[in-house]
């Protein structure tokens, strides 16, 4: 089960890399814009990490918090901080000195989105927390990892209630209603509200493990779930209706592929890249920054087809190389580091958890 949840990660991150890189792609590659409806959807992709992410933080951990231990709830908290904090930590220095070079050499950097104020935000993980909040700056796919942390500085708490609840379909239900109203009233364009987002999709993911564990059988197979996903996503997109209509059919993509021993996304490749996903996430906008400045997409609108596509595979191969380097040149290194302190030992094989982008990238990461 792991290795396909894993899997799926990897579908995510692609999708929303394509989301942030799309328009550029279709500058150079016409045909692309019969794709826009599609790659215009891969925001959701921050939706899908945040319901797997409560899915399997249950799975690890539901239990170990059925009753609350201090002990076990910083040990907790250190072992997360050691698989988001490096890389975000990575990302954020790495972009703060391409600012400081930039202007440093006279390159024009937006002054309101690269403050002391917000990198100390950022450093801390709290930039989109209430009274923290500016606006997307530094690191934009960040925004989502301030938010992953403040749910698991609460997920033990939610856990508590989680172990005991009545009815969790019912429960996940309700909460991913609660977020899809809300998104019909404009709360989905605010990063301000992103909160009550991932709250909202964490602990439905939370609860859908427990309908899980109960075994309730799914009623959809992975791959159709997947599938209607998508559709719907492309017919919101195109009617101009909010995407969080999706909702339910990425909790039974994820409930599917917990449930249905296939082969679907078990493969080698796809649990390789499920591996690098985050990497991939947190620095594939840094890939952007660079990209759009030394290879700018308006330069090559009007070249060869051969050289259009040269520029697209140059842009993948960037995003990729990123990816794979800080994966095992500083995520992989220093979780295991930092997983060397003495600490309590994981629970339910950790070292393979399936953790969030949050990323994964959203609506909201748009720069």
């Amino acid at each position: 089960m792991l290795k396909r949840l894993t899997g799926v990660r990897a579908v995510a991150a692609i999708f929303v890399v394509f989301f942030h890189f799309g328009d550029d792609f279709a500058v150079l590659f016409h045909p692309m814009r019969l794709l826009r409806s599609v790659y215009r959807s891969g925001d959701v992709g921050v939706d899908l990490f945040f319901i797997l992410s409560g899915f399997i933080l249950s799975l690890n951990y539901l239990d170990a918090f059925a009753s609350f231990s201090l002990r076990e709830y910083f040990d907790f908290l250190r072992a997360r901080l050691a698989r988001i904090y490096p890389v975000h930590l990575f990302t954020l220095l790495l972009l703060g000195g391409l600012v400081l070079a930039a202007r440093h050499y006279g390159v024009h950097v937006p002054a309101e989105n690269h403050t002391r104020f917000t990198f100390f935000t950022n450093l801390f993980l709290v930039q989109v927390w209430p009274g923290f909040f500016r606006g997307l700056n530094w690191n934009l796919p960040a925004w989502s990892i301030s938010a992953e942390w403040f749910v698991y500085l609460v997920f033990p708490f939610l856990a508590l209630r989680t172990a005991k609840a009545k009815r969790p379909i019912q429960w996940s239900g309700i909460l991913l209603a609660i977020f899809i109203v809300s998104s019909f009233f404009g709360a989905r364009a605010s990063l301000g509200w992103s909160l009550l987002r991932v709250t909202c999709e964490f602990f439905a993911g939370c609860m859908l493990y427990r309908v899980y564990r109960a075994g309730v059988r799914c009623p959809m197979q992975p791959w159709l779930a997947g599938l209607i996903s998508i559709s719907v996503c492309v017919a919101c997109v195109q009617f101009g209706v909010t995407k969080s209509l999706v909702l339910p059919f990425l909790a039974l993509l994820i409930w599917g592929l917990a449930a249905y021993p296939d082969g679907l996304l078990s493969g080698r490749t796809a649990i390789y890249w499920g591996q690098v996903s985050y990497s991939l996430y947190m620095t594939h906008g840094i890939c952007q920054i660079v990209l759009n400045r030394v290879l700018p997409v308006d330069r090559f609108q009007g070249a060869s087809l051969p050289v259009r596509l040269s520029v697209i595979v140059a842009y993948l191969v960037v995003i990729a190389v990123a990816a794979v380097a800080t994966f095992h040149l500083v995520e992989e290194p220093a979780r295991k580091w930092l997983r060397k302190r003495p600490a309590a030992k994981p629970s339910l094989g950790e070292e393979n958890i399936v953790d969030t982008l949050s990323e994964p990238m959203a609506e909201t990461v748009n720069a």
